[in-house]
């Protein structure tokens, strides 16, 4: 049994500006994402404690137990816990030992007025481009992992 479910996330101005399908198979829930945009595309499967992330088709790496960031070769590239906020409800995230800070999403609701996805995170700075790509895989995984929920 599976469930899918397409929506979009929104620009400030209210225009979309990344389309998505999320689809969950079975009792114990394995997930596929698939978000996309005019510039890339980025797809992950979360499985048994692991989220594989593909970048335009090319295996970034994955994450591990929701809190380690390893690259295609599975060397380490960073960390984080959603479970360690801040006042602003925000987490922080260390990408080769630069920080970045993402809003922890819980509003499962109704994701079609999910937060925009440029409230979702902190950039860090000076990021190399890998950086930069793995802060954005985050972001929207967290507001489509974590912002909608299957209903029966």
């Amino acid at each position: 049994m599976s469930n899918k479910f397409s929506g979009h996330i929104y620009s400030q101005n209210g225009s979309p500006i990344i389309s998505f399908q999320i689809i969950d198979i079975g009792i114990y829930t394995n997930s596929r994402i698939i978000a996309s945009t005019t510039d890339f595309k980025i797809y992950f499967e979360y499985k048994n404690n692991e989220n594989l992330v593909f970048y335009n088709d090319v295996y970034l790496g994955k994450i591990i137990n929701n809190t380690t960031i390893v690259d295609d070769t599975y060397q380490s590239l960073g960390r984080f816990n959603r479970n360690n906020i801040n006042n602003e409800n925000r987490f922080a995230i260390e990408l080769n030992g630069k920080p970045a800070l993402l809003f922890k999403n819980s509003d499962k609701k109704n994701y079609r007025e999910a937060p925009q996805i440029a409230l979702l995170v902190n950039l860090i700075t000076q990021a190399n481009e890998i950086e930069l790509i793995w802060v954005t895989a985050l972001s929207i995984f967290e507001s489509i992992y974590f912002g909608f929920e299957f209903t029966s």
